[in-house]
């Protein structure tokens, strides 16, 4: 997993290499997965943050017809209903030619 603390934003993102999440919401075992990154106390340690705040979780999966880059406003965009916090993006994946 990676860590984003940027302003305002502090988050756990976990990289699927699933196009299928575009249509479909992320398997359980990836949005469980997740979860317990975005409890862990060295998570709350490195980010400096107090083990009561809520930390987001998201989930990049590849998408060949999305942008290769994300934007901050990117991250939010689609959430992961049944989850509090939790959301999903796209990103193309460089193509070997």
């Amino acid at each position: 997993y990676i860590l984003i603390k940027a302003y305002r934003s502090k988050a756990v993102v976990d990289c699927k290499y699933k196009p299928q999440y575009k249509d479909h919401n992320p398997s359980l075992e990836h949005k469980r997965q997740l979860a317990e990154y975005t409890r862990l106390k060295s998570v709350y340690k490195k980010l400096k943050i107090p083990y009561n705040d809520v930390v987001d979780g998201i989930i990049v999966y590849s998408h060949q017809e999305s942008p290769n880059y994300l934007l901050k406003e990117d991250l939010h965009r689609k959430r992961i209903e049944e989850y509090i916090s939790f959301y999903k993006v796209g990103i193309s994946l460089p193509v070997v030619k």
